[in-house]
């Protein structure tokens, strides 16, 4: 549903979308009536009351997934997932330009 989160922001809040509209496009990624309470409650309120917040989160997610498919081509079989999480965390909350200098250096190092 996080997926669908990111595409109900930008519906709200960049293209102007009601909400039954966006209910409608959701309507076939819900799994079920409590699991679209579930849905609504938490996709549909978090895009009408924090604009860019879900998609903030989408972005920053696709940059990690990039970060980590970068190493793991460039590591082949030395890659380890519990290696490279621990040089994402090293230095806490980072730029993702900084961070990205960091996992250069750290696939460098290898």
């Amino acid at each position: 549903m996080m997926a669908t989160s990111a595409v109900n922001d930008v519906q709200f809040n960049f293209l102007g979308s009601s909400f039954g509209e966006v209910d409608a496009y959701n309507e076939p990624y819900y799994f079920g009536p409590e699991k679209k309470q579930e849905a609504v409650n938490i996709n549909l309120f978090s895009g009408f009351d924090l604009p860019g917040f879900i998609l903030s989160y989408h972005l920053g997610y696709q940059k990690l997934m990039q970060l980590r498919n970068k190493a793991e081509r460039a590591l082949g079989e030395q890659f380890s997932l519990a290696e490279f999480n621990d040089e994402l965390l090293e230095f806490g909350i980072l730029p993702f330009d900084v961070l990205e200098q960091h996992i250069d250096w750290y696939i460098a190092q290898h």
